[in-house]
């Protein structure tokens, strides 16, 4: 019975891990469908790729990005080894799919792509990166690009940011000259970083804790400060200073986001001269 009872717990973590990664890859594809397919614009990435293909040849966009996606997906098999490319299989195959589906989104959902640019990609940036962050936050990704960029740096050692900016670069340059529209560059800087940003939030979440680490001739008040007004418990531990190479100690304490200014005001008033750096933490297990 326990045994039945952990494979049922297995396969419900499985079903909710798979089910978060095909809601990412369909958001991910209505929001290009929708907010910037109709505008021809190459912002980076295997969807820019796609666009800047789909000028140059005019071919049909959404099987232009199907064909990218397989064609690096067997790039990966070549030159990746097999664990790292299952991670991008559901993605190479799934995606173009839901691309296909929603292909004609924009002739159901009618947007003005006359009117505020602007907001209408930042809007589609949030959405797609929404999207790329529930693939990303389970361990899986669309592929395309991405295994290119791990291919780079496996065999010659390029760094995966450099890499992303390098080929982002071609993309978006291509673009604005196939497209003969360069004020699509700025648009494409935007896009990414809403895209980025977004991303990283939904990996990382919403900080809701502080990590203090602190530095005072008052350890003693302070320590008594956090453990009995906030109820939170410190680490010290021993550090020494590289200037005058000084034996001193360093509390360290997570506290919750809305007691940041309360703690940053005490700390203050208890050593005016106290050192302190604070930290998001997105994560915090254990007792302490």
């Amino acid at each position: 019975m326990e045994h039945k009872s952990e494979t049922l717990k297995q396969l419900k973590q499985y079903l909710k891990k798979y089910t978060s990664v095909v809601i990412g890859l369909f958001i991910t594809a209505f929001s290009f469908n929708l907010f910037f397919v109709p505008t021809n614009i190459a912002y980076g990435g295997t969807n820019g790729l796609a666009v800047v293909l789909q000028n140059i040849f005019d071919s049909n966009l959404q099987l232009t990005l199907a064909l990218v996606l397989l064609s690096f997906l067997v790039i990966g098999f070549v030159y990746l080894d097999k664990r790292t490319v299952s991670k991008a299989i559901i993605g190479s195959i799934l995606y173009p799919v839901f691309v296909i589906i929603t292909a004609n989104i924009s002739n159901y959902i009618i947007i003005d792509y006359t009117k505020d640019l602007l907001l209408i990609y930042a809007f589609g940036a949030i959405l797609l990166g929404f999207g790329s962050g529930l693939i990303y936050k389970k361990g899986f990704s669309v592929g395309g690009l991405d295994i290119l960029k791990q291919v780079c740096y496996d065999k010659y050692k390029i760094s995966m940011g450099k890499s992303t900016f390098i080929f982002n670069a071609i993309i978006i340059i291509t673009g604005a000259i196939v497209t003969n529209n360069y004020s699509n560059i700025m648009y494409a800087l935007v896009i990414i970083y809403i895209n980025g940003y977004i991303t990283d939030r939904v990996i990382l979440g919403i900080s809701e804790q502080k990590i203090f680490q602190i530095v005072t001739t008052k350890e003693k008040e302070i320590k008594e400060f956090i453990i009995n007004e906030l109820g939170h418990d410190v680490t010290t531990f021993n550090a020494q200073g590289g200037f005058f190479n000084k034996q001193e100690n360093i509390l360290l304490c997570v506290i919750p986001t809305k007691q940041y200014f309360v703690t940053k005001e005490a700390i203050k008033a208890i050593d005016k001269n106290a050192f302190f750096v604070v930290a998001d933490a997105y994560e915090s297990m254990g007792n302490k």
